[in-house]
């Protein structure tokens, strides 16, 4: 009812007018209309029930914009990078045990915050609650750890013979109780039947393709 009777507001002397409540995304594609239609760029725009019309000319028929692409593509900016290439945020903690992964640490802060609530209470539900998470997380490090060893013997022989140079320096990381900072971990490869990549152009690709995809 309201929106069939927007069209009798146009042009009113009161300068009344029904603006749409739209999202984030579509009130910032709204402003570079607007910037397409000062530059002169397109004759006009308008929104209906959040989808946003335009008209390049006066005898022009309506074309939808959906997308930033859109807006590219009738006369608008270049697209900003973060708008056209994925990102995703990866975070390599080189201090950590190279066996250690993503689930033992989203295990280890539960085991904090049940801590903290049983120190807190000092109830019994509370304290067999930490007790149990803990023992939890002790488990997996020793799977984990367990694992990650008999993956890596099994490519030991292998790396000795295709590259020597790589093989030493994995020894190296086993038997030193410190590495370098700027050293990441060995990484999954889940397009090698996630075995472990150790060589740094390998590990770049494989954190490359998780961006990307």
């Amino acid at each position: 009812m309201v929106f069939s009777n927007k069209k009798k507001l146009k042009n009113n002397p009161d300068k009344i007018f029904i603006a749409e409540n739209l999202t984030k995304h579509r009130n910032d594609l709204i402003n570079r209309l607007n910037t397409l239609r000062t530059k002169e760029k397109i004759h006009s725009f308008w929104t209906h029930d959040g989808t946003r019309l335009v008209n390049t000319t006066d005898v022009s028929s309506p074309n939808k914009v959906k997308s930033t692409q859109d807006i590219y593509e009738l006369g608008g900016e270049v697209l900003e990078a973060s708008e056209c290439i994925p990102t995703r945020e990866v975070v390599v903690r080189c201090d950590d045990k190279i066996w250690y992964n993503s689930n033992l640490r989203r295990e280890m802060r539960k085991r904090d915050r049940f801590r903290k609530l049983f120190l807190r209470l000092k109830s019994a539900s509370a304290e067999l609650k930490f007790k149990q998470q803990r023992n939890k997380e002790n488990n997996l490090k020793k799977q984990a750890k367990k694992h990650f060893y008999a993956s890596l013997n099994e490519n030991l022989d292998e790396i000795k013979q295709a590259n020597p140079k790589q093989y030493w320096k994995i020894v190296n990381m086993q038997i030193k109780n410190d590495r370098p900072v700027h050293d990441v971990p060995p990484l999954k490869d889940p397009n090698q039947n996630y075995n472990l990549a150790y060589e740094s152009t390998k590990k770049s690709e494989i954190l490359n393709k998780y961006v990307l995809y």
